[in-house]
């Protein structure tokens, strides 16, 4: 299984509660997931990323499995990593799974049925709020782990517009829920997006 949906999964159930006497608390499981999204060939926002420690990175525009690897090799061991895509065939997702790709993000149009059947390795599909909730309803059904979808407009904070819209997405499918955004939402926007169903 994937190291980045044991990481989603540890967020949504939260930690066991300890039990008996003179017990340490555990360290409390965070609210939100972060998935930090990162050109590979910027080698300084790539060491950024792994002094920020996130759950997980997604690091585009490189577009060889091996290359991809080297690139993530600053990250380190603790974080997850993977690729995001356009499209995606077989051979592509089992060349990035051989690499060490843990987590991959595609489109909707031209991948494949086969290229998501690993269970291995987190399958993030990048979907267009403005979808039909009929849509939503039958992407609910596809093989898939996690939908990532567009938050506010870079220049802009979190809307009421902006959460309805959300909303629509998370209460519709049964499936983790991240959302991108160019700039890091204040903490009243993050507890708003949690109690709206967004993992993070």
């Amino acid at each position: 299984m994937s190291k980045f949906i044991e990481r989603l999964d540890h967020i949504s159930e939260g930690a066991p509660a300890a039990m008996g006497f003179g017990v340490q608390r555990g360290q409390k499981a965070p609210g939100m997931a972060l998935l930090a999204i990162v050109s590979g060939s910027d080698s300084k926002a790539v060491q950024q990323v792994a002094e920020l420690k996130p759950d997980g990175a997604l690091v585009s525009d490189v577009d060889d499995p091996a290359k991809l690897k080297e690139a993530c090799k600053a990250l380190g061991e603790g974080i997850p990593w993977g690729s995001t895509v356009t499209a995606l065939s077989e051979d592509d997702a089992a060349a990035y799974e051989k690499e060490g790709c843990d987590l991959i993000a595609f489109a909707l149009s031209g991948t494949s049925v086969a290229a998501v059947g690993s269970e291995e390795i987190a399958r993030i599909l990048r979907i267009d709020t403005a979808m039909e909730p009929e849509q939503l309803r039958v992407i609910d059904a596809l093989p898939v782990d996690v939908l990532l979808i567009n938050g506010p407009a870079s220049s802009s904070q979190l809307s009421l517009e902006d959460l309805v819209t959300i909303a629509g997405v998370t209460r519709r499918v049964n499936k983790y829920i991240i959302v991108e955004t160019s700039q890091l939402p204040s903490a009243k926007e993050l507890e708003a997006l949690r109690e709206a169903g967004v993992t993070g």
